[in-house]
């Protein structure tokens, strides 16, 4: 295990892993971030403005320890963050990269943001902005909770946190989990959050709904679903998988090697890699 592993959710293992997109010969900047003690991760979205990567940072660095009250509460602490965060960074975009300038003012950073806290009598609050998601698993690999209603979202446009807009509180998920003793819980950035959820769904039947409506999409994720498929051996029995998660979340180099070969089966879209996962499961 890292340094950042620690023990979490009634002595189970938390591992936490990050990496950048494997993208050629070059190296790529990472601009996911995972809180090495918070269970938090946020995805910097640098398609859709500037500094991502440390907004991203920024936001889980910021968290309290303790929960929100409520809906009100993360929306008043948002506030208090991201004017100080678009001021310090539109001046240093000033000083050094003045030509971006006008369209900082106009796009800010943007990133999604997933946290939760453990609470009294088993009760964890969950809080989700965008598209990384939360899974949580029984002992015997049923899903029990997430918070992404269905597959097919991943195919819109994910609501992100700018530094330079207010949130839109329709669209914040603000949920509370019954967690017990031998749950595992998965947190993990939408590239990979697509691949466990469309795993999920070939190994449980009742959700083949769900892969079906996104395969009547146009988008690559179905593309994603057909290769899943093509590699899949027909089993209710969804332990292996968390146990694939769990082994590959041991170290870095696993973790790349993981999501490597995923993506060179056209498995796992190309994208920056996050995953916290707690869990007692036995790796075998």
């Amino acid at each position: 295990m890292s340094p950042a592993d620690k023990p979490d959710l009634f002595g189970a293992v938390c591992c936490v892993q990050s990496i950048a997109k494997q993208d050629g010969d070059y190296p790529s900047v990472n601009q996911d971030f995972a809180h090495p003690d918070l269970l938090a991760l946020s995805d910097g979205a640098g398609g859709t403005g500037f500094y991502a990567a440390d907004w991203a940072k920024n936001l889980c660095e910021e968290l309290p320890t303790a929960p929100f009250a409520d809906e009100a509460a993360f929306d008043e602490w948002f506030k208090q963050i991201r004017n100080p965060f678009f001021a310090g960074k539109r001046e240093e975009a000033a000083a050094n990269f003045p030509d971006i300038l006008e369209d900082y003012d106009r796009e800010g950073s943007s990133a999604t943001l997933l946290a939760a806290w453990p609470g009294e009598d088993r009760q964890w609050r969950v809080l989700s902005y965008g598209d990384s998601a939360a899974f949580l698993f029984d002992a015997a690999g049923k899903l029990k909770q997430r918070s992404i209603p269905k597959l097919v979202q991943f195919t819109e446009d994910p609501y992100l946190l700018h530094s330079n807009e207010p949130l839109l509180p329709e669209h914040l998920y603000w949920e509370t989990w019954t967690i017990d003793q031998n749950d595992t819980l998965l947190m993990a950035s939408d590239a990979l959050s697509q691949w466990i959820l469309i795993q999920y769904a070939l190994h449980n039947p009742e959700l083949a709904s769900e892969l079906e409506e996104v395969l009547k999409t146009p988008y690559g994720l179905g593309n994603q679903i057909i290769r899943c498929q093509q590699d899949h051996i027909n089993s209710p029995d969804f332990l292996p998988i968390l146990r694939q998660l769990a082994e590959a979340g041991e170290d870095e180099s696993s973790f790349q090697d993981f999501t490597r070969n995923l993506f060179q089966k056209g498995q796992l879209a190309l994208d920056d890699y996050t995953l916290r996962l707690c869990s007692s499961i036995t790796i075998s």
